[in-house]
């Protein structure tokens, strides 16, 4: 995954967080998202992703909106991602084929 990350600040308190990225899967189709937390969701380490573009195989799955969890640990981080599959389930039938 590769992404890169803005943030507003105003003294040491972060108004706004907004992120792009890009993720590439093992059989070598990539999806582009944006990330953002707004200033409610700072302290609580969620936010949610929209998938803005893709490659071929995955051009559905653009506009999808994943809710996500994440927790920084010095130089690292752990991420959670959740995907209702049932509003999705046609668009995520297009990653099997």
């Amino acid at each position: 995954m590769e992404q890169a990350s803005f943030i507003i600040l105003n003294n040491k308190d972060v108004v706004e967080l907004e992120g792009y990225g890009k993720t590439i899967y093992q059989n070598n189709q990539e999806t582009y998202f944006r990330g953002y937390r707004n200033r409610k969701e700072q302290d609580s380490g969620v936010g949610e992703t929209k998938i803005v573009n893709s490659t071929d195989k995955l051009k559905s799955l653009i506009g999808m909106v994943c809710p996500y969890a994440i927790n920084f640990l010095k130089t690292q981080h752990m991420l959670l991602q959740s995907v209702n599959l049932r509003q999705n389930k046609k668009k995520l039938s297009v990653i099997s084929q």
